[in-house]
């Protein structure tokens, strides 16, 4: 087990920072947690998820060894220029990296460690956390380049205390996998939602249609985030979406039976 001497503070106390707080909790980490929500906080304590609930960081006055940031993008850069004691390494959870490597400020550099938890589910807020979360997942680590190797080291033992995998990997080869891999899945998940007013019978929706709109009831200012922060690289991957839809309706104009077979049997060959 991966133990950790001093305070964790944990900034947000939703679904990531909720699954964070209760897993090292029960690692044997000493965890403090930051949220402006009363009942998140109460729920929090009442978890016991965190030793203290603080409403803002003016609040939370002992230095910590390590901040988790697991707040939306937006929210993270905004922390990232909080002045932070110098004892005290950072890393993030925000799902996009250029962005968030790119502002952190000259001060901070050599103890930030960006990171990003390949986890999730369907829910949102303290009360769809789950201490399981990270277990046998990939969690990417993208240091900035001044990083020290005891701030990456700490971001590690933290990582494997969760259960998870450190996977290094550099902030823009992240954006444009994750574009992919995360982002465009959940842009359709949410565009199929949007249009279930349009079903006659959702009643009689099956397990392809539950699937294919799980993650739609994620956080949406998250996700506005993320797509605002990574649009290049989302762009790039809905133009290829576009160009693969206008090939299938190609195909069905000419009744064009083997194209479409061709379509099908590339996605059976993942």
């Amino acid at each position: 087990m991966e133990t950790q001497e001093g305070l964790t503070l944990v900034v947000g106390l939703g679904l990531i920072g909720g699954s964070i707080a209760r897993a090292l909790t029960a690692a044997g980490w000493s965890v403090h947690g930051v949220d402006p929500d009363a009942a998140t906080r109460a729920a929090a304590l009442a978890a016991l998820a965190v030793r203290h609930a603080h409403a803002s960081l003016a609040d939370a006055m002992a230095m910590p060894s390590l901040v988790v940031l697991a707040t939306p993008p937006g929210v993270t850069l905004d922390l990232l220029s909080y002045p932070w004691p110098g004892g005290s390494i950072v890393t993030d959870c925000a799902g996009v990296k250029v962005a968030v490597v790119e502002a952190v400020p000259e001060q901070l550099r050599s103890r930030f460690v960006g990171g990003h938890p390949m986890a999730g589910n369907e829910g949102r807020g303290f009360g769809a956390s789950d201490p399981e979360l990270f277990r046998g997942r990939p969690w990417v680590l993208t240091p900035t380049s001044e990083a020290s190797p005891s701030a990456t080291a700490l971001v590690e033992r933290m990582v494997r205390a969760l259960g998870a995998e450190p996977v290094p990997m550099s902030a823009d080869a992240h954006d444009r996998r994750v574009a992919l891999l995360s982002h465009l899945p959940n842009l359709l998940a949410a565009i199929l939602v949007g249009m279930e007013p349009d079903l006659e019978r959702p009643d009689i929706a099956g397990g392809s249609w539950r699937d294919a709109t799980r993650v739609a009831g994620g956080n949406p200012e998250l996700w506005a985030d993320i797509f605002t922060l990574n649009a290049d690289e989302i762009e790039g991957r809905i133009d290829q979406m576009v160009n693969r839809l206008e090939a299938v309706r190609r195909a069905l104009e000419q009744r064009n039976r083997a194209a479409l077979l061709a379509t099908f049997t590339s996605g059976n060959a993942q």
